[in-house]
């Protein structure tokens, strides 16, 4: 398969995809609408408030439309071929399995497992967003693992990584909303904290930094085998406050 068709089909299959998860959105949000139904006073017709939430998910995957491609392709091209064309395969067919797919979705179930991407596939495609990023290829890297965290969402290693690409490349407000999705999957991470902090600094937000640092310190609780860590923290701490 040449590049060209390779290009042609990753833009076919995000396209299909994106269609999909504008309805996927909407499914999970009608409970929210239906509540905001019950609200006095309220203005706004359910089918006005459920077109204007479709065209505000349909722009934010536009937004996110290139960086999720490049990211496929970036994955292409370093030959992590056999997992990702399971993906193709998925695309090519959500046509005729659209209704399927999203309740799939929308009960839970990820990209990567629908499609039948197995996790040492997946382990395969990180290790390679991975090794862009500590070539500190920040924004091939951010494409990679944007593309990882459409495929499965309930890794914290990919949002990280996200995350952190975001920062290499000063986008802090960026890492920031990543960072908040690693502490969402697993609360246990206090890494997220710690950057989140970086971030702060960088954004010249003492006070959020130093509530960041506090929530680093909360996660790891007293636990002795990071008493170093515990107490580089603190002094960070001292000397946002100038103490």
């Amino acid at each position: 398969m040449s590049q060209s068709d390779v290009e042609r089909m990753v833009d076919q299959g995000i396209a299909s995809m994106q269609g999909m998860f504008v309805d996927v959105a909407c499914n999970l949000a009608s409970l929210l609408i239906d509540d905001e139904m019950t609200k006095p006073n309220q203005l706004m017709s359910k089918s006005s408030i459920e077109s204007r939430f479709k065209q505000e998910v349909a722009q934010e995957l536009l937004n996110t439309q290139e960086r999720i491609r490049n990211g496929a392709l970036v994955l292409f091209r370093e030959n992590q071929r056999q997992e990702l064309d399971k993906l193709i395969t998925l695309a090519s067919h959500i046509a005729d399995h659209r209704e399927m797919l999203i309740e799939a979705l929308s009960s839970g179930r990820t990209i990567q497992e629908i499609a039948g991407i197995s996790d040492d596939g997946l382990e395969m495609l990180y290790q390679t967003a991975k090794k862009l990023y500590e070539a500190k290829d920040f924004q091939r890297a951010r494409d990679a693992f944007s593309f990882l965290c459409m495929l499965n969402s309930q890794k914290f290693a990919f949002w990280l990584g996200l995350g952190n690409s975001e920062f290499g490349l000063q986008n802090y407000d960026a890492a920031l909303f990543a960072y908040a999705f690693v502490a969402e999957v697993n609360p246990e991470d206090y890494l997220c904290h710690l950057f989140s902090a970086r971030c702060y600094e960088e954004l010249q937000d003492k006070d959020n930094a130093i509530n960041a640092l506090e929530l680093a310190l909360f996660v790891l609780g007293a636990d002795s085998e990071h008493q170093e860590l515990q107490n580089t923290i603190q002094s960070q701490i001292k000397r946002l406050r100038g103490e």
